[in-house]
């Protein structure tokens, strides 16, 4: 009976080993009780581009980029995990190559009875693809706010300009309301001309033919 429990125990060790190196959709590892990298998964290989060789052994601050280094978010992370039971965090963190991506970090702590046991638990996801698309629906909405706040305003100057029109009908040889009406076209056109250099400006920017 206890041969057969120790059995069913490797048994299941193995499972979850296999099943945590295998998830490619997620970077999870092990830290020390310090923030040392201590295991690495298939995921983590394919998000963070670090052999494990590589990357065990080395402090996880290497993921953030110097800012947040710089701020001290690491050891904030990981002692909030010891205090809290976990952390999470989103945000730029940085590949082997020193290319960044937009992640979702879960620390927990693992606090053990055995010393050689305890550390942390460390889950990354890449967001990156979904940050792009957010951004884009957000610069899809604001660009669809400003073609209609631009559509009402090239409105605008159509009335004083129809008024004008039908006044030097009524009034074609009066000097002084030519002169008026003059004015008041020359005002209207230079309104009109600066909303439509505000959409050649939106055109160039889409296509990134601007220089800001």
């Amino acid at each position: 009976e206890h041969r057969k429990a120790e059995q069913l125990l490797r048994e299941s060790e193995e499972r979850a080993r296999l099943l945590i190196e295998n998830v490619q959709d997620y970077a999870i590892f092990l830290l020390d009780e310090d923030g040392h990298v201590k295991s690495w998964n298939s995921g983590a290989r394919r998000i963070k581009h670090y052999e494990a060789h590589e990357i065990v052994g080395t402090h996880f601050s290497v993921f953030y980029p110097p800012e947040a280094q710089v701020m001290g978010l690491p050891a904030d992370l990981l002692a909030e995990a010891r205090r809290a039971g976990r952390a999470e965090d989103v945000g730029w963190r940085v590949r082997k190559d020193g290319s960044t991506f937009w992640g979702n970090v879960i620390i927990t702590h693992l606090d053990s009875a055995n010393p050689a046991l305890r550390g942390f638990a460390k889950i990354t996801r890449d967001l990156t693809g979904q940050r792009q698309l957010e951004t884009l629906r957000k610069s899809g909405k604001r660009k669809d706010v400003f073609l209609a706040t631009l559509a009402h305003e090239l409105r605008n100057p159509l009335s004083p300009l129809l008024a004008v029109a039908e006044l030097l009908h009524k009034k074609p040889d009066d000097p002084a309301t030519i002169f008026r009406m003059s004015e008041i076209v020359e005002t209207q056109v230079g309104h009109l001309a600066r909303l439509i250099d505000d959409l050649l400006d939106m055109a160039r920017i889409t296509t990134a033919k601007i220089a800001l």
